[in-house]
């Protein structure tokens, strides 16, 4: 059987954002679990520590970047495609997205995710494992 594209013949798949990477996935919920129980954090039955580690900005990819316009674009169109190509292979990319979510941040790019933007603050509470915000109460 012969495979058969999706996309109208001519039509050009357009480039991924991140310097055309994919979005990394967080750990396994096992992993969470096991990275709260060496901090001392309580753990039960189908619980996932929710909160970010104290100090996980010393270690944060992005801590050496002085211009604020590079993280809190002007404008809501600016891609801020430089500053989420740093988040990709941040290694405390996690605590940085749950400080974002759970602080409810609207400015500037948190995780690779812009927070001035309703559509990826919700994909950061999806990619992080957290139910949704009530969308009654999100504007912009």
């Amino acid at each position: 059987m012969e495979h058969r594209s999706r996309r109208r013949p001519g039509t050009v798949r357009p480039p991924r954002p991140y310097g055309g990477q994919r979005l990394p996935r967080p750990p396994r919920v096992a992993h969470r679990v096991a990275d709260a129980r060496s901090r001392g954090d309580r753990v039960t039955t189908g619980s996932v520590p929710r909160r970010p580690r104290p100090g996980w900005r010393e270690d944060a990819a992005c801590r050496g970047h002085r211009s604020p316009e590079w993280w809190q674009p002007e404008r809501p169109s600016d891609p801020a495609v430089d500053a989420k190509t740093v988040c990709v292979s941040c290694p405390v990319r996690i605590d940085c997205g749950l400080t974002a979510a759970l602080s409810n941040e609207r400015v500037g790019v948190w995780a690779g995710f812009r927070t001035d933007s309703t559509k990826e603050r919700r994909q950061l509470r999806k990619w992080l494992g957290l139910p949704p915000t009530n969308t009654r109460n999100e504007t912009t």
